[in-house]
């Protein structure tokens, strides 16, 4: 099972969500920086095509 926690952090008022990824034997920290654009279902899927990458690369 892979597990990942989110965090958001801001600095000068710019905000980053630090999100980590979790494996046994393996774990990855990914940083995505917000936009103005950006928004929650952009993030959140991109999140996803990370989380099935990790995946399918510990398999």
């Amino acid at each position: 099972m892979l597990y990942f926690t989110i965090d958001l952090v801001t600095q000068t008022g710019q905000y980053e969500f630090l999100i980590y990824f979790f494996l046994p034997h393996y774990r990855m920290r990914i940083s995505i920086k917000l936009d103005s654009n950006d928004n929650l279902k952009t993030i959140l899927e991109n999140v996803k095509n990370v989380a099935k990458l990790i995946w399918m690369d510990t398999m």
